[in-house]
């Protein structure tokens, strides 16, 4: 029987103690306000990416992807918020994040694509950004 993957619970946890985010991250994406309307968030979403090797020890390392969306009414606090995630995860080492069941090692992670801008409405200016991670992962 294998252990839950906890990557996506501790690598959000990690991003709101260490970034000074202006909101807690949601997943997949940014909710909208009780009128319906887009509103200023945060959101974490894993995406598709292929990499994997099995180690002479049966474990496996893997390379799994993640975007954070940031919507925001100020420009400025969008991309700084972004810039800031950056800015961690390029600082990240072995073992940074850790997981609570033993599911996996983070062995590093890396930008993969600086801040974008997305999009501007009425409602503000999303941007987003895409990172990689790489985990020895204990199946």
């Amino acid at each position: 029987m294998s252990t839950e993957l906890d990557f996506q619970d501790r690598m959000i946890d990690a991003l709101e103690a260490n970034c000074g985010l202006f909101a807690p991250i949601s997943v997949p994406i940014i909710p909208v306000s009780a009128d319906g309307t887009p509103s200023n968030g945060i959101a974490f979403m894993l995406t598709p990416i292929g990499q994997a090797v099995c180690g002479m020890d049966g474990k496996w390392d893997k390379t799994y992807a993640f975007q954070i969306t940031v919507r925001h009414t100020s420009q400025l606090t969008a991309i700084n918020t972004l810039q800031s995630i950056c800015r961690y995860v390029d600082g990240l080492s072995d073992d940074d994040i850790k997981s609570q069941n033993g599911s996996f090692y983070f062995i590093n992670g890396q930008v993969a694509s600086v801040p974008n801008f997305l999009l501007k409405d009425d409602h503000g200016y999303v941007y987003v950004a895409s990172y990689q991670i790489e985990l020895l992962l204990n199946e």
